[in-house]
Parts: C-alpha cells; structure tokens; sequence
C-alpha cells in the first residue's frame, strides 16, 4: 500500500489549525502519532480523512512548508473584542463563503442597473462616534433609544433588522458554517438574500 510522504509539521500545524489533540486524531487515525513525528506516513485514503477532519485543504499537505493563512477583511466583531491571531478553519470557511455571495449580490444588482447607497462612505474614522450613530439611526428611521421602545432585546434586534433591509440592506444571519449544521460558525454570519429585497439598489 503506497503511502503519502507529507512533512510532520504541516501534520501537525493541520492539527493545531483545526484546535484538536492529539488524542482526539488518534481516536480516527491510529498511527496518526507516527505521522506527526515522521516515524510512518498516511495513505492517500488516510489523508485525504485527515484533510477532512481537520477542514484542511488537501492540498495544503504537498506545500514545503505550513502556510500563513491571514483574514481577508481588515476587522469586525468578536467575543471580548479579542485579536483573531489564527483564525479558525470554520472562520475562515465563513467569510470566503460570505464574500462569495456578498460578490454575486453586488453582480447581479449592478446588471440590475442598481445605484450605490449615498451613505456609503459617508463616515469615516475621523467622525465622531456620537456623530456617526445619528447619522445612522436617522439612515435606517429610529429615534434615540430605540431599543427602549422593545420588550426585549431579540424584539430589538428583529426591529433593527427589519429597518435595515428597509432601505435596502442585505443582512445575513445564520448559526453554521456551509451547510454543514453540525459545525458551528464562530462570529461571522452567511449571507442570504432578505425576503422581499430583491433587486433593492445595493451594493457591498
């Protein structure tokens, strides 16, 4: 049986980029120890289970060396405002994903002869923050302490929602990366189109 000569350290960073122990591959791989340390190597079966479970790009295992994988958008939002040092495979699945769709939007607005939104770019790091929030609230039709107005705050942010595509604006929610509903996204949603919103001008 041919087997695959893959570097350790590309085994191992597949491991490490996924956030497993080495416990939890020896579980599906036996031998997978002797894989990491290059006492024995995977077959082409083997690896092509371990890309699988480690959501590694199989051919990502034949580079001379692990790559540096970097966020494709400069910033947002995460748990704690914490610095994303490596992002995880299911992160960086869901915003690739994201940009696809966020691409195809805009391409099909534009052959729909859309125009850009006029509040695009209309405030930027210099702007006050107080400034920017009014501009914004007046933008999507809310008063000052909108949120006050809602029961609760899932009824506050479906009322936020909904002003939102109001206007126009594409917002995306869902709990898990792909398809696949038994992995989790960590922060960044997928995007499908709003009910009622197609054809609305946009673009991202």
């Amino acid at each position: 049986m041919s087997r695959i000569a893959v570097k350790p350290e590309l085994i191992r960073w597949a491991r490490e980029r996924a956030g497993l122990t080495e416990s939890a591959l020896v579980e599906r791989f036996p031998k997978y120890m002797e894989w990491e340390i290059g006492r024995s190597h995977p077959t082409l079966r083997q690896l092509e289970g371990l890309a699988k479970k480690t959501m590694t790009p199989f051919g990502y295992f034949f580079l001379p060396e692990p790559p540096e994988e970097q966020l494709p958008i400069p910033d947002f939002r995460t748990l704690r405002d914490c610095l994303v040092r490596r992002p995880s495979p299911n992160l960086l699945e869901t915003i690739h994903t994201m940009q696809m769709r966020q691409d195809w939007m805009r391409d099909y607005l534009i052959e729909q002869g859309a125009n850009p939104f006029p509040f695009v770019g209309s405030v930027t790091l210099e702007s006050s923050p107080f400034e920017a929030a009014r501009r914004i609230r007046e933008t999507v039709g809310m008063t000052s302490g909108w949120a006050r107005e809602h029961p609760t705050w899932t009824a506050a942010l479906l009322g936020l929602r909904r002003s939102v595509e109001a206007i126009g604006v594409m917002v995306v929610i869902n709990g898990v990366v792909g398809n696949n509903s038994s992995s989790k996204r960590f922060c960044t949603p997928h995007s499908t189109v709003p009910p009622g919103n197609k054809g609305k001008e946009h673009r991202s």
